[in-house]
C-alpha cells in the first residue's frame, strides 16, 4: 500500500501520498527543509497525481517549481517509492522512503 508519508531520499522534503480517487494516487508536499526551496510555492498541494497503470505503477503528472512534467510512481518495495518527471528529453527522478 504506497498511501502514507514519504520523504525523499536526500532529506529535503516529505509528502503524504493518499487515494484521490478509485485507484488514483496523489502525492501532496507537506515539508520542505530549505527555507528558499523554488517548490515553496506548492507546499501543502497536490505535486504528483496517477492513475494505476500496471502493478505497483501509476502514472500521471508531477509538478515541480512552475513546470508540469508527464510523470510515474513507482513502489519498488514496501518502503520505496520512485517519483519519475519527464517534460521532452529533461527528466528527474526522486527517490521516496518511508517514514
Amino acid at each position: 500500500d504506497p498511501t502514507g508519508i514519504w520523504q525523499a531520499d536526500d532529506g529535503k522534503s516529505r509528502y503524504k501520498v493518499t487515494y484521490c480517487g478509485g485507484d488514483a494516487l496523489c502525492a501532496k508536499l507537506i515539508w520542505l527543509r530549505d527555507k528558499d526551496d523554488k517548490n515553496r510555492g506548492l507546499l501543502n498541494q497536490v505535486v504528483v497525481r496517477g492513475t494505476q497503470s500496471a502493478s505497483n505503477k501509476w502514472t500521471g503528472t508531477v509538478k515541480q517549481a512552475d513546470d508540469v512534467y508527464s510523470g510515474t510512481m513507482v513502489m519498488t518495495s514496501e518502503d520505496s517509492l520512485k517519483v519519475n518527471g519527464c517534460q521532452g528529453v529533461f527528466c528527474q527522478t526522486v527517490n521516496l522512503s518511508r517514514v
